[in-house]
């Protein structure tokens, strides 16, 4: 009995030697792959810091223009427009109805935004839900203009709320309208229901 004990204690002494040794030489690849390790770290990191220095964005821009009163110009043209042809009119001004088309050029949907349309002492503050990307729509609604020249301005994301890949093509744009006439001459009716005219009339306060 004391020699197969003897026996089965040498056995496992044995064992014991052979796996320090398999340990023994299992180290250097563990401290070659700690090596390793950190500049196969590094470049994942820089792979990250570059897919988000190309993270989607939105674009907002207006192209090529506006058009007042069914006519169309580009930014930096001129309208001439008369008195006479005005939906109506509010507290001195004429009134007519604009339409102006706004784009997402960017890779990724706007969220809501805002844009301004204002002529001289008339400025409205406009929101609407947001474009996906490549996105289009036209912006409606009625706008006030003063007899004579004056300049009527659009601007994208008054409010810089977006975050885009152009923010140069946000700044106002312009085109000049000359109103001939006299808006006292004209009746202050709106062909829309007396609901829409309230709440048209509500923008101006």
């Amino acid at each position: 009995m004391n020699n197969d004990f003897f026996s089965f204690a040498k056995q496992l002494m044995v064992f014991g030697l052979v796996l320090c040794i398999c340990v023994a030489g299992i180290k250097p690849s563990l401290a070659k792959y700690t090596v390793n390790k950190k500049p196969t770290t590094v470049v994942v990191t820089k792979a990250e810091n570059i897919k988000s220095a190309n993270i989607a964005l939105p674009d907002l821009s207006t192209h090529p223009g506006i058009e007042i009163s069914g006519l169309k110009a580009n930014w930096g043209e001129t309208i001439i427009l008369d008195a006479s042809s005005a939906t109506g009119t509010h507290e001195g001004m004429c009134v007519f109805p604009y339409k102006v088309d706004i784009w997402n050029l960017g890779t990724a949907h706007t969220g809501a935004f805002q844009y301004r349309l204002k002529s001289g002492p008339w400025s409205i503050l406009e929101g609407h839900p947001g474009l996906p990307a490549g996105g289009f729509t036209q912006a409606q609604g009625h706008i006030g203009l003063k007899p004579g020249k004056q300049e009527v301005i659009v601007g994208l994301d008054n409010m810089n709320q977006i975050a885009e890949s152009n923010e140069n093509n946000n700044i106002p744009k312009a085109v000049v309208v000359k109103l001939k006439g006299n808006c006292f001459s004209i009746k202050p009716n709106f062909k829309s229901n007396s609901s829409k005219k309230g709440k048209f009339l509500s923008k101006f306060k």
